[in-house]
């Protein structure tokens, strides 16, 4: 019988057409991701994928097969649901049972046939995978890896197949237990949204080990295995099967064989068991439901009311399944979880406004909600078919379009349903974590009035494609390839949203500017889709399937039945509104505004440099002074900018042609150079103006540059609306206003990219000490310090802030003016803000300290202003004195994530640290709101008065020195126990970050401006660095270094001079660390073996540690190589809290060695570098708990 059952349902499962559809979606998705992330669609689209790992890597290999076998398992689910419910389904199942059937062979043959289709179907992703590498090969042969045979088969073995056994398990045992095929699909949802909560839940570092222990699909499980592989490990290296991934795939195959187990024991064989004692009695008739009915001479309006009652009959059928209650409360109380423990930044939560808890609903319940509305569009339109009632109904004289209306009705309903659903969830959310600000209007404009709007178009394609193909469970994968090409045509470069079903500019909402300006697109774009929805409405209801006769035929002429006058009058107009709207929205993306592509973005750049190159050798004039007059209109979403820029010739060659570049949606109304009002060349594309000046400009000569700008979108454009330029919250930057010459940052980074432009390799930034490139900084190549003064005006009700002093405030009319006058030069580094803002003011000596925020974001505002005090009394102190008479910081609304020092003015983003939730008694939060405004307050100092020239190491001289100021600042504010806190998260994040260098990794002195090396690599090297050699000694070398390089022009500072400084105050014995942390790329894997304590007759306790310790030198790619060393290291011993009661550096040399050393009292562990001050890659064996040995004995014992 387990033979027969098991070839049965394989050949079974070979003569369907879904198999071979299923296989090739697979195969065909397989080999789309892998040509798209191998550039194949380069030619309108932009490269993806990290640049120096091959798409055919193991790593690569591994990643999208089992992601892809994660999206096969909404296939597979019915495979395994089928194989155990489909003789109930038929009902055959009492026929076969009344054989000498047994329930464990049965049940196991079902199953085990299901999951050997599943595996080798799962296989289908291999063809795709070496079609799509075979694509890429022909194109760009460099982007493979070598070929491994194994690497393809290896996922299966570790990922795939044990991950296909346990899901296989749990939809086959709620099939086979509950007789039907809707529990599997709460089942789908139940392990979706429980991977996702898992994955929010532990995505601080101190929790990578559970959450690789307990996420069932292993995704998680590789990716903290291979989270610290460079390229050259992602390239080569398979994840070994051992650790944690192993117990991992035991345990979840274990799990799953237990719930064969259940379903074996738990499986019903009869109509219905007796339990208990007594007489069965029957179950009294239910009460009589009042069916819909019609008039004897029915009229469309008593029609429409039989629709409308038989749309909420279906409905209310619905609310009292209990599988629709299994998927809201699978959905409830894992949406809660997830929202409830999301939004953290460096583990630490933040307050759940109302925005924030709406917009992680929104993302943790989409799943659910694509998930469940696919499931009903199919259970609604099979309805009667399934309960084998469909001659009956399709034989009345209802009218198809009162069924066919009703049913969609019944499934807007249920989208509506999960709407209400995701607000109690998020309110919970609020609730819980004691939050009662509740903003109920929120509520209902983002979720009812925004949100089930879009999800009704989503209702509309499921229901369509349920009534188009006919065939249940084709069409639930259609809506998986449906949702899996949505992703895919962004990879593709289709970014047009009129070509991509129910796409819309992204909506972000702002306590600061509300919605926006985005509104207008959306609705436009939602009237552009609802056209197309009704069209397909229209087209499903004369496709509808009414009777027996289901082929293609029968429904054609079915459809020309059906069509009436009014059908062609409502079908006309949908597609008027569908054309009309897309011919507005057209007009405002490709012709009012030019519609410009990510790829067009790159063939500019290509451009730039091809056309333009020839001007980096030209001499250019400098700006040497700025008088700039901004006129906000936030009511308009417009800025005009006019102003004049100071220019030099401070070269020894007269200048007789200029070159000036504007962005290219900058709308000039006027712009003269030196006099000169019109360019002798002018390329609108790229924004560039070619001037010629008719009299040179001298050496030592001066002119002017004026413009007179404006800027602001007419009417909407393709990529969304402008964000630096809003109702409430302006934040607009001179980076906008005119450069001079040609500008390096601005040509193609990327190699490969440059090579189809038949550009050849470029390096990202000079030499650190090429002498040509030390005189320009790193900020600005077309001016140094300048001179600076700005007159803002912008609404009555606003306040606009720009760097310098405030000498004037008026107001004229309806408008608000300020003049603000810097008194010292400055970075040609300058911006405006504008917005109601409310005003926080302290003092630090005779510095002036104010906080600009919207009135509800007072949660963080103490930390803040306590972080900027702090922080200018310890640089102030160490470093020199501060150059201002002030100090700001500005909100602005979340479209960034960032803060940003300008002079004496740092604007913050709402989402950064406005509304942190520190709890001081916590040990594990970090006063982040404290520590962002630490570091851009060092920012003062290192760029606004130390300025590295545009090399190598620029950023190491401003960045990773405010980041050591800001360290050094939360040290003496917190200990060292929350600064171990800290960086474990900055460990994590560098070494994480290698793998996706897109060019090459280098050593912090050469830094590039890869964020991961001057921010998070830079705070592990100088704390390191002030570890060994102490903070005095670290902080005397920087007050050096500033007091010779402070404000100081060409030729520019750079990396090199500062570890000059370093190097003379770091002890001989200490020298090779300046070698190691910043000239090298140096990695530790160090490990405390074992560890025995013993008390002694002191009652103190003697530790012998075990280490070994190993050292690596890495190369640009990555590749390692052990190295021999001697150096310092701290070992020491733990209490419970894990701070320290013993720490001392000693000697340790590679390989195995033994310490030992006296603590005071019994330590819980002890360890090598105990504290992670050295980089190490696997920073979790560095302690270990000792084990406790005898005492010591203190004599012979006495003889009788």
């Amino acid at each position: 019988m387990f033979t027969a059952l098991l070839t049965f349902e394989l050949r079974r499962r070979v003569k369907m057409i879904s198999t071979w559809v299923y296989a090739l979606a697979l195969a065909a998705a397989a080999a789309m991701i892998t040509l798209a992330i191998g550039a194949v669609f380069k030619g309108f689209s932009v490269a993806s994928g990290p640049e120096l790992v091959g798409v055919n890597s193991p790593h690569t290999i591994f990643y999208f097969t089992t992601g892809m076998a994660y999206v096969g398992l909404f296939m597979v689910a019915a495979v395994f649901g089928q194989a155990a419910y489909q003789d109930f389904g038929h009902n055959t199942w009492m026929l076969i049972f009344t054989k000498n059937v047994k329930k464990g062979p049965y049940l196991l043959g079902r199953f085990l046939g299901a999951y050997l289709f599943s595996a080798v179907l799962m296989l289908a992703i291999i063809p795709g995978l070496l079609v799509g590498a075979a694509g890429v090969w022909l194109v760009d042969a460099e982007r493979l890896a070598p070929f491994q045979l194994t690497s393809y088969l290896w996922p299966y073995v570790v990922g795939v197949w044990p991950t296909l056994f346990f899901a296989g398990a749990v939809f086959f045992s709620l099939a086979a237990l509950t007789r039907r095929m809707a529990p599997v699909y709460v089942g789908v949802v139940v392990l979706v949204m429980g991977y996702l909560v898992l994955s929010a839940a532990t995505s601080d570092v101190q929790h990578q080990d559970l959450a690789s222990l307990l996420d069932p699909f292993s995704f998680l499980t590789f990716e903290n295995a291979t989270r610290y592989w460079t390229a050259a490990e992602r390239n080569q290296d398979h994840v070994p099967f051992a650790g944690l991934l192993l117990a991992n795939r035991l345990l979840w195959s274990v799990v799953g064989a237990a719930l064969l187990g259940l379903a074996v024991l738990r499986f019903r064989t009869t109509v219905e068991e007796q339990r208990g004692r007594g007489t069965h009695k029957e179950k009294e008739a239910p009460a009589p439901v009042a069916i819909p009915t019609t008039l004897a001479a029915p009229t469309t309006g008593s029609w429409l009311r039989t629709a409308f009652a038989t749309s909420w009959l279906a409905y209310r059928d619905i609310l009292r399944s209990p599988v629709f209650w299994s998927f809201v409360v699978a959905g409830l109380a894992m949406g809660t979880m997830g929202i409830s423990i999301s939004k953290q930044i460096y583990g630490t939560a933040t307050w759940p406004v109302t925005w924030q808890v709406l917009e992680t609903a929104t993302r943790t319940f989409q799943p659910f909600l694509l998930i469940t509305i696919t499931f009903y569009a199919g259970e609604l339109v099979w309805k009667e078919r399934d309960a084998g009632l469909a001659d009956i109904v399709d034989a009345t004289r209802v009218p198809s379009w009162v069924t066919y209306g009703a049913k969609l009705g019944a499934l807007l309903l249920v989208a509506f349903s999960l709407k209400a659903v995701a607000l109690l969830s998020a309110l919970l959310s609020q609730v819980l974590r004691g939050y009662v600000n509740i903003e109920w209007n929120l509520y209902a404009t983002q979720l009812f009035l925004l949100d089930f709007p879009h999800d009704a178009l989503l209702c509309v394609l499921a229901f369509f494609a349920q009534v188009l193909i006919h065939q249940k469970y084709l069409a639930y994968l259609v809506m998986v390839l449906y949702f899996v090409l949505q992703a895919a045509l962004g990879l593709m470069g289709v970014e047009d949203l009129l070509v991509r079903y129910g796409s819309e500019p992204t909506l972000r909402y702002s306590d600061l500017n509300r919605f926006g300006s985005i509104i207008p697109a959306l609705v436009w774009h939602r009237v552009y889709w609802y056209g197309l929805a009704a069209l397909l409405v229209a087209v499903g209801y004369l496709l509808t399937v009414r009777g027996r006769e289901a082929r293609w035929k029968q429904r054609w002429a079915a459809a020309k039945a059906r069509r009436t006058g009014a059908w062609t009058a409502a079908a006309a107009l949908s597609l008027c509104v569908f054309i009309g709207a897309g011919a507005f929205i057209y007009y405002n993306t490709h012709i009012l505004n030019p519609y410009i592509t990510r790829k067009d973005r790159e063939r500019q750049q290509a451009r730039y440099e091809k056309e333009y190159a020839s001007y980096a050798a030209l001499p250019h004039p400098r700006i040497t002074a700025a008088k700039v007059t901004f006129h906000i209109h936030p009511e308009e979403l417009r800025l005009e900018a006019l102003g004049s820029y100071r220019i030099r010739n401070k070269t020894d060659a007269p200048i007789s042609k200029v070159m000036l570049t504007l962005p290219d949606d900058a709308r000039v109304r006027g712009l003269s150079l030196a006099g000169v009002t019109k360019p002798a060349m002018h390329d609108a594309e790229l924004g560039i103006f070619i001037y010629e000046l008719p009299t040179p400009l001298a050496p030592g000569a001066d002119s002017a540059i004026v413009f007179d700008l404006e800027f602001g979108t007419k009417g909407f454009k393709h990529g969304g609306a402008r964000t630096d330029i809003v109702g409430n919250g302006t934040f607009f930057d001179n980076m906008n206003l005119p450069a001079l010459g040609y500008q390096k940052d601005a040509e193609l980074g990327n190699d490969r990219d440059r090579k189809d432009y038949d550009l050849p390799p470029r390096e990202r930034m000079p030499d650190r000490d090429d002498p040509k490139a030390k005189q320009d900084n790193y900020i600005r190549q077309d001016s140094d310090f300048i001179a600076f003064e700005a007159t803002v005006s912008t609404a009555k009700d606003q306040i606009a802030i720009a760097p310098g002093y405030l000498e004037k405030e008026w107001t004229e009319g309806n408008r608000r003016f300020f003049h603000y006058r810097m008194d010292k030069p400055i970075l040609n580094f300058f911006s405006v803000l504008s917005a109601r803002y409310e005003v926080m003011r302290d003092t630090w000596r005779d510095v002036k300290l104010e906080i600009y925020h919207h009135p509800t974001h007072t949660f963080a505002l103490d930390r803040m202003m306590r972080g900027m005090k702090d922080t200018l009394e310890y640089c102030s102190e160490n470093f020199g004195p501060y150059q201002h008479r002030q100090a700001r910081i500005l909100e602005f609304p979340r479209y960034a994530s960032f803060a940003q020092s300008f002079p004496n003015t740092i604007p913050y983003s709402e989402a950064l640290g406005f509304i942190a939730r520190v709890e001081d008694g916590r040990a594990d939060d970090v006063d982040y709101p404290y520590y962002v405004t630490a570091h851009e307050i060092a920012h003062q100092w290192w760029a606004h008065q130390v300025v590295g020239a545009r090399a190598q190491g620029a950023t190491m001289t401003s960045e990773t020195m405010s980041q050591y100021a800001a360290l050094m600042v939360m040290k003496h504010r917190f200990g060292p126990m929350k600064m171990k806190r800290f960086l474990k998260f900055e460990l994590d994040r560098y070494l994480a970050a290698r793998a996706f260098e897109s060019k090459k990794e280098v050593p912090l002195a050469r830094v590039e401006q890869q964020m991961y090396i001057h921010y998070q690599k830079g705070s592990l090297v100088m704390y390191a660095l002030q570890d060994f050699i102490g903070e005095e000694r670290v902080n005397r070398a920087l007050r050096r270094y500033v007091e010779k390089v402070r404000v100081q022009g060409p030729p520019y500072t750079g990396s090199s001079e500062l570890l000059g400084f370093l190097r003379e105050e770091t002890p001989p014995e200490y020298q090779y660390l300046i070698e190691d942390l910043f000239e090298n790329i140096t990695l530790y894997d160090n490990r405390a073996v074992s560890a025995q304590v013993r008390q002694n007759d002191k009652g103190t306790w003697d530790v012998t540690l075990k280490v070994k310790a190993k050292k690596y030198r890495a190369d640009e790619k990555g590749e390692q190589t052990e190295v021999d060393f001697n150096d310092w290291m701290d070992v020491g011993a733990l209490d419970e809290r894990g701070e320290a009661v013993f720490l001392e550096k000693r000697r340790v040399t590679k390989g195995e060695s033994e310490l030992t050393f006296t603590v005071p009292v019994k330590p819980v562990q002890v360890g090598i570098d105990p504290l992670n001050v050295l980089i190490d890659r696997t920073s979790t064996d560095n302690v270990t708990e000792p084990t406790v040995a005898s005492a010591v004995a203190l004599g012979s014992p006495s003889t009788p």
